[in-house]
Formats: structure tokens, C-alpha cells, sequence
């Protein structure tokens, strides 16, 4: 339920188009699912990165491809191919980087339900990844597709970015376009990744600079969330706070800030300068890389909203977030 007192008229218009495309975001994260994406070794990365990429074309990006050729993961079998869209709207602004990495764990042993079927069953999608970045690339592609069909104006770019070998370092994924420059300090503002969260969560991760003098308890590989207190939480971030305010205008709570393992893309990014990096997705960190891995449906719809909201307000808000803005929106086509 959303809280109309949080809203404006314009945004009340996104978040309904959220609810209209809910079934073709399923079914579009349902093809993610069905393309085994398993890494070790790397399988299937080139056909998952020409559907993102057909996807992206339709919802009118400018797409590139980034093959990491010089990585010793990249082969003629297992090419390492990353997919950027690039989405710009009325004049200079912001930069806001989102990106999802495609590849999963092997499936293993356990399960009830086929793992690569994208089984949707009791408001439940099933599968490799469901729970994981799969989930989280589905609700970003659609936030800002959300923002396109109800014609919302906004300064500034969206990146949207499917990359490869998140489960395996990076460095031919996110590592790979810091290296390319498509990342960097001075061009990219802000930077979202795609996890296994929840959608009720922001995720920090440990090496995020200002918390590292902060942290009494940092979580180790495969371990469970720490919960973040709230004196703790960098809300001198613009992306933090925007995010917050999302959280709370979707979900009519505050968010439950935490702390995850740390991120090999999120380390990336930091390299390249860009400080404003945060963790967020629809899909439960509890049931990421379990048997029947699953999403709730309407996490991913949620999680779409607080996206589809968090990326137009840190485009659009003035240096101050005053609440007494004049809002812009495009005429319609």
C-alpha cells in the first residue's frame, strides 16, 4: 500500500504503471531464470546477454557490449560478454549507474521444482537466481521503464548494466567497465547493485567508506546480515536518503539498514572513485543460493516501486531535497 501524503500526482502515475506492467516484468524475469547461467563455468552468458539487450533496445536505450576478451575466464565457449544500456532524458544531470550481474551458483542438490524453469506458483517465482540479482535486474529494467511509458521528466542518465561473473570476483563484470571507464569518478554519480536483499532492506557493504570507521561487526563470507543502527547509517548520501524515502513511501516503514558480506562489485566500483554505491533487491539474502530458491511476486513488484521512485527523485531533487519542488513532466507522445 502506498501512502498518498508521500506522493506527487506524477509519481502516483509511476507507481501505477508499475502495477500494469507487473505480469510482463514476470515474464521477463521468468526468461532470466530459464537461461542457466552457471558460473563456474560461465555457461549461456552470450544468449542472456542478447536477450537484456533486445530488452533494452525495445524500452529505447542506447546499448553497448563490453566482451572481456583480455580476461582469462573469456574463451570462444565461455565468452564474457556485459551489456550497458543507456537511457538520457531532458538536459545534464545526475548520472545514476544500476547493475545486476547475471551469472549464478550451480543449482545442486535439494530441490522440489525444476531450478531453471521459472516456475511461478502461489505468487512465488522459482528458480536460480530468483531470489538473487536476477530478480533485482527485472525490478530495475522495469523502475525505469515505469518512468519512460508515464512520460516523467527528469535531468540526467540512467545506466542500466547486466554483467558477468559477480559469483566469481567480477573483474570481467563490473570490474571489467570500471576498467573501461563506463564506472568512473567524475562521470557516474550514483551506483546501484543488484542483490539478494529483501525489499524492505538497504544493504551496505563493509568496505563502504564511510562505515568503515563505524563497523564493530563486520559479516563474513556466507554469513547473515548485520543490522546497521540507525545512528550508524550515512544518510549524508543523496542515494541513501533517497532510497529511505522510497522504502518508506512504498512500504509505509522505515527501512532495516544492514550490512552484507562484502561485495566484489561494490569493491570495483569503489576503485573507481565513485562513493555513492548502495545494495538493494527484491529477493531475500535467507533464500539466495538455497533449493527452491524463490521470489514473492509482490517483493518484486515493491521493490520496482521503491526503484522506480528512488531513481526519479535523486534525478530530479534539488541539492537541498526541499519538499517544495516544481515538478516537470514531458508531453505525452
Amino acid at each position: 500500500m502506498n501512502h498518498p501524503a508521500f506522493l506527487t500526482s506524477d509519481e502516483e502515475r509511476v507507481l501505477a504503471r508499475v502495477d500494469e506492467m507487473a505480469e510482463e516484468m514476470f515474464d521477463f524475469l521468468a526468461h532470466l531464470i530459464r537461461i542457466p547461467t552457471v558460473n563456474p563455468p560461465g555457461e549461456n552468458y552470450a544468449e542472456c546477454a542478447a536477450f537484456v539487450e533486445e530488452r533494452l533496445l525495445s524500452f529505447g536505450y542506447e546499448v553497448t557490449r563490453f566482451t572481456a576478451i583480455e580476461s582469462l575466464a573469456h574463451s570462444a565457449r565461455y565468452p564474457r560478454v556485459n551489456v550497458v544500456g543507456r537511457f538520457a532524458r531532458c538536459g545534464p544531470g545526475r548520472t545514476l549507474h544500476v547493475s545486476a550481474h547475471v551469472d549464478v551458483v550451480p543449482a545442486g542438490t535439494g530441490w522440489t521444482v525444476e531450478p531453471f524453469s521459472g516456475l511461478i506458483r502461489e505468487r512465488k517465482i522459482f528458480g536460480r537466481g530468483a531470489a538473487g540479482a536476477k530478480a533485482g535486474l527485472a525490478a530495475s529494467l522495469y523502475a525505469v521503464e515505469a518512468l519512460r511509458r508515464t512520460h516523467v521528466a527528469f535531468d540526467g542518465v540512467i545506466e542500466v548494466s547486466a554483467t558477468v561473473d559477480g559469483e566469481s570476483g567480477g573483474e570481467a563484470g563490473m570490474g571489467y567497465l570500471v576498467d573501461a571507464g563506463v564506472v568512473r569518478a567524475g562521470q557516474t554519480d550514483h551506483v546501484l547493485i543488484a542483490t539478494a536483499c529483501g525489499v524492505e532492506r538497504l544493504c551496505f557493504s563493509p568496505r563502504h567508506e564511510p562505515l568503515r570507521e563505524r563497523l564493530v561487526e563486520v559479516p563474513a563470507e556466507g554469513s547473515a546480515l548485520v543490522i546497521l543502527p540507525a545512528a550508524e547509517v550515512p544518510m549524508e548520501i543523496r542515494l541513501v536518503r533517497m532510497m529511505d524515502r522510497a522504502i518508506r513511501s512504498v512500504l509505509v516503514r522505515a527501512p532495516e539498514c544492514v550490512v552484507g558480506p562484502a561485495s566484489s562489485e561494490c569493491a570495483h566500483v569503489e576503485r573507481s572513485g565513485v562513493r555513492e554505491c548502495l545494495l538493494y533487491g527484491p529477493g531475500r539474502f535467507e533464500l539466495a543460493r538455497q533449493p527452491d530458491e524463490h521470489c514473492h511476486l509482490e517483493d518484486v513488484v515493491a521493490g520496482c516501486k521503491v526503484l522506480a521512485l528512488a531513481l526519479l527523485r535523486t534525478l530530479r531533487e534539488d541539492e537541498g531535497d526541499s519538499p517544495t519542488r516544481i515538478f516537470r513532466t514531458e508531453a505525452t507522445h
